[in-house]
């Protein structure tokens, strides 16, 4: 069925029955009064929810989908800095104030969309004000090598060599210690995701634009229904699905029969689903395993070591999942701090230290 996010308390709790509540509720207090330490993030998510809230829901499906292994495998650092909101949302005692309070009067949340032409007029915008500011862009080019200099970088290009004295690295890690030639020490995994693009006519099942697979079986983990909030295109939705691939040269076609089948065994998209269109995107994800975060600072301090800044979500190997946070982040390594709150509308940062002349920044392409 499709029901609400994260955890529905009529369908996951109520439904379960009187023999499944004693089930569900008991395993929450087994885990508070015997499975107290946490080792990883199935402990974690077992010692807020029970383990058997935890499998009802598919919210443990749904984790070792997205990140890639299994909820035992995955470090409890991570679990402890990023699945923080299972305890704010998805605890016993935060459903139980969603079903008795009382619903607010007031203004909406209101939903902002990027222009149905995508990020690249966006995109384009940004660049010709950095660009004005005197920022230079080397777009669609390959680098070959980082050279160390007395006072600064060489970043050897196809075709093209450009000096700077601050090189800053948002690619994947072991690309740029290849580029600089810094010693591997350990392989850092990453999770591969492709994006199916589809158009529909028919009855597709349910409202809502946005949904995530709870479920135990398919590879997909989540459908954005597009055409809800930019309209139909010669009377047909049009919607894209994320697919976890068990590895980089997983089939797109592999991908598609699996999301064609496990939808139809539920009852969605009953009509005309038509593939319009596909992307396979590496390094998508950082796979949090365990120790992964501390090889990850190690690698990170080697190329410091060199002088490279290494940050973000592949450089980083960082999940990070809003702009605000990769913002933050950003501001941090370029040496920036955020000034006393000012009126609204007047966000700013300053730098607190004087920066190195003509910083060079190389990332990687990212999906549409």
């Amino acid at each position: 069925m499709v029901t609400d996010y994260p955890i529905s308390l009529r369908d996951d709790i109520l439904r379960a029955g009187a023999k499944g509540m004693m089930r569900i509720f008991g395993s929450v207090f087994y885990a508070r009064l015997f499975q107290r330490e946490m080792r990883n993030a199935r402990d974690f998510s077992r010692y807020w929810i029970g383990a058997e809230l935890l499998r009802r829901s598919g919210l443990e499906s749904y984790m070792r989908r997205f990140y890639g292994i299994a909820l035992d495998q995955i470090d409890i650092d991570l679990a402890k800095k990023r699945m923080l909101w299972i305890s704010e949302h998805a605890s016993l005692g935060n459903l139980a104030r969603r079903l008795f309070r009382t619903r607010r009067q007031g203004p909406t949340n209101k939903q902002l969309a990027r222009p149905k032409s995508g990020f690249a007029p966006l995109y384009r915008l940004a660049q010709q004000n950095l660009e004005k500011r005197g920022v230079q862009f080397a777009l669609g080019v390959k680098p070959v090598a980082i050279d160390r200099l007395e006072n600064g970088f060489q970043l050897r290009l196809e075709g093209r060599v450009i000096t700077a004295g601050r090189l800053f690295s948002t690619i994947p890690i072991e690309r740029v210690q290849a580029l600089c030639a810094v010693e591997r020490q350990h392989v850092l995994n990453t999770t591969t995701l492709i994006s199916l693009y589809f158009s529909f006519s028919g009855e597709r099942g349910f409202q809502q634009p946005i949904v995530y697979n709870f479920s135990h079986d398919g590879a997909w983990k989540r459908l954005t229904v597009y055409s809800d909030f930019y309209g139909r295109t010669h009377g047909r939705e049009y919607f894209a699905v994320e697919v976890v691939a068990d590895r980089p040269d997983s089939p797109v076609e592999v991908a598609e029969l699996d999301f064609r089948a496990h939808v139809s065994a539920n009852g969605l998209f009953r009509g005309d689903l038509k593939l319009e269109g596909a992307q396979v995107l590496t390094n998508a994800y950082p796979v949090y395993s365990r120790d992964a975060a501390r090889q990850a600072d190690e690698a990170i301090a080697a190329l410091r070591a060199f002088g490279i800044q290494s940050y973000g979500r592949h450089g980083g190997f960082n999940y990070q999942p809003t702009a605000r946070v990769s913002t933050l982040d950003a501001e941090a390594a370029l040496g920036f701090e955020r000034k006393a709150p000012q009126p609204p509308g007047a966000i700013e940062a300053s730098p607190h230290k004087e920066q190195a002349p003509s910083p060079l920044l190389i990332s990687s392409p990212t999906t549409p």
